[in-house]
């Protein structure tokens, strides 16, 4: 198979499985003031020195477990300001991503990318959600925010570093 037609496979592939949860539905639900990134921010400050992140760490730290299973529990649609719901999907990208890396998603090669942006979801307001439609589908379109590439990584040296800040 030639490179043109695993492109356009994949593209076929990736407009199949675009989807942004616009409704929520989470399972033992918290409150959105009850939602708080500093978990998030205390393992960045741990394990992450000068945009290299030390995954073999952070893999064994409950906190970052935790953190992650908050974003299933609580209704990403409350009413907020924009600049929170702003830093929230930021925020649920960057740990989406490297909770990707950590459960074995590496994007190193055209089937690996599409595991790690498309074929993995994760749950946000009790919904799925992927990386890929996350930022093309949320982020980008609902924020218009020119800066967004900037606030996103997703384990490439072609992106910006991972800070130590939420």
């Amino acid at each position: 198979m030639n490179g043109r037609v695993v492109l356009m496979l994949l593209a076929v592939m990736i407009v199949g499985c675009s989807g942004v949860p616009r409704s929520s539905a989470p399972v033992d639900p918290i409150a959105p003031e009850a939602f708080s990134h500093q978990l998030f921010e205390d393992v960045l400050l741990a394990h992450v020195t000068d945009g290299v992140v030390n995954y073999p760490a952070m893999q064994h730290d409950a906190r970052f477990r935790a953190y992650v299973r908050q974003f299933a529990r609580v209704d990403p649609n409350a009413p907020r300001s924009r600049e929170h719901r702003l830093a929230f999907w930021i925020n649920a990208y960057n740990a989406f991503a490297i909770k990707g890396i950590l459960d074995g998603y590496p994007p190193m090669t055209l089937w690996g990318r599409y595991k790690f942006f498309i074929g993995r979801a994760y749950r946000v307001g009790g919904q799925p959600i992927n990386l890929y439609d996350l930022e093309q589908n949320l982020l980008i379109p609902d924020f218009r925010e020119p800066r967004i590439h900037f606030a996103i990584v997703c384990a490439s040296k072609s992106r910006p570093k991972l800070g130590t800040q939420a």
